[in-house]
Parts: C-alpha cells; structure tokens; sequence
C-alpha cells in the first residue's frame, strides 16, 4: 500500500513551492492522461471507431510518455518535463487532427488545454508560442481541406464526446490549480 501511494503521490520540494504546485499539476495531468487515453485505447479499439491505426499508436505514446513524465517529475526535472509534455501533447493533437477532421476535430480543442497548462507553467511567452503555433496548423489543416489536398473523415459522435470529456476534465483541473495558485498568492 505505501508502495502505491508513493507512486501516485507527487513530488514535494521543500525549498521550492512552486516547483512543488508545478509538479503536482504534472502529477495529476499524467495520471488522469494516462487513465483516459487508455480509456480511448479501449473504446476505440472495442468499437472499431472507423480511426487510423496509427491515432491509437499515438494515444499509446502518449500514454507511455507519462512514465518518463513521471520519472522526469520525481528527479525534480519539472520545467523540462513539463516543456515536453506540452511540445509532445502539442505535436499529437496536431498530427490526430490532420489524420481525423481536420480543423473540425476535437483535438483543436486540445491547444486550450495546453495553452492554459502552459501559461501555468511556463508563462505569457509559451502562450505565445504555442498559440502562433496553433493558428498557424489551424489555417494550414484548413487551407489543405479547401484546395482539395486533404479529406476528413468524420468522426463518429461517442467518440468526440469521450474526447471532448477528457478535454473538459484537464480544463478543470488545470482551473482548480490556477485558482488554487491564485488564492494562495493573494493569502500570503
């Protein structure tokens, strides 16, 4: 039981608070991604969602990343590990909304989560960043649709709504945190 509750628990830095806020938020991100991207493995590969083989591949990436996000984490490499979470979760959703709906996929909805854990995280400039980033895919995913170079697949509606939940559930988290950092500023 001690063994579980270490593994689950995060990383505390006695000097540091906020790089211990820091890496409570990676802790639950990557618990609850590893949990729902699993959940989606599952899902999709029950119902034969109609999805390239190779979203799944990088749902499962994803999902292994975590390990390394944890270890990264627990060695108190949190900026780092948090960097590339966000460059790596950044790259996925762009690549499953080129292969999926393109501009219509959930997965756009993704570039607000990790705009938000960014900002955390990282600051106004990774927002930046990371927003140039995303306007540019968007525009490139939809020029690519209008001239015909590519065609979405539609999604099918259960999976957009375990997406979607998924998505929904970082967002509050990542609000809880937020708010929680705020509250705690302002009582000091």
């Amino acid at each position: 039981m001690n063994f579980l509750k270490q593994i689950f628990s995060p990383p505390k830095f006695a000097n540091d608070p906020e790089k211990t806020r820091h890496a409570e938020l990676l802790n639950a991100v990557s618990w609850l991604l590893i949990v729902s991207l699993g959940v989606m493995l599952i899902f999709n590969t029950m119902n034969d969602m109609g999805l390239h083989g190779s979203v799944n591949w990088v749902l499962g990436c994803i999902m292994l990343f975590q390990v390394v996000m944890q270890i990264m984490n627990r060695h108190g490499y949190v900026r780092l590990a948090s960097t590339l979470l966000l460059l790596f979760g950044w790259a996925s959703m762009t690549w499953i909304a080129s292969v999926v709906e393109g501009v219509r996929d959930v997965a756009i909805l993704g570039y607000f989560v990790i705009f938000l854990s960014a900002g955390y995280v990282l600051g106004w400039r990774a927002v930046m960043l990371f927003t140039t980033g995303s306007i540019l895919a968007v525009w490139i995913l939809a020029l690519y649709e209008w001239r015909g170079i590519y065609q979405p697949e539609l999604g099918n509606p259960i999976r957009i709504a375990v997406d979607q939940t998924v998505l929904f559930i970082l967002s509050s988290l990542l609000i809880y945190f937020m708010l929680n950092t705020l509250t705690s500023s302002i009582g000091e």
